[in-house]
């Protein structure tokens, strides 16, 4: 399944491209999602809304996103309507999820 699948209302020019993630939408969810996965069963979770406010289901913003362990989220740990925004925070993301040497625990930052 992918968004398109799922979400028939998006348009492809709606959702950007995030390399190395993989669609994870859900027609149960609220919107598309992307996820990619770091060590010890730790990954990242992109949700994009829709680009009309009006056309929102659930976040204020377009962007969120979550990081995950073993398909719960631990934490959000940003919403934002910036994509170079989400882009910056998930370079950060990728970048400390290499240094990984366990699981996380919930808080940990």
């Amino acid at each position: 399944m992918t968004y398109l699948t799922e979400f028939p209302e998006f348009e492809s020019s709606d959702v950007p491209v995030f390399e190395g993630f993989t669609d994870t939408s859900w027609h149960n969810d609220t919107c598309p999602s992307f996820e990619r996965p770091l060590k010890h069963g730790v990954s990242i979770r992109v949700w994009v809304e829709h680009q009309d406010p009006q056309k929102r289901d659930y976040f204020v913003e377009r962007f969120a996103i979550d990081i995950m362990q073993d398909c719960e989220c631990l934490e959000t740990v940003l919403i934002t309507d910036d994509l170079d925004q989400v882009r910056a925070e998930i370079k950060k993301l990728v970048e400390a999820g290499e240094r990984l040497t366990g699981p996380l625990e919930k808080g940990y930052s």
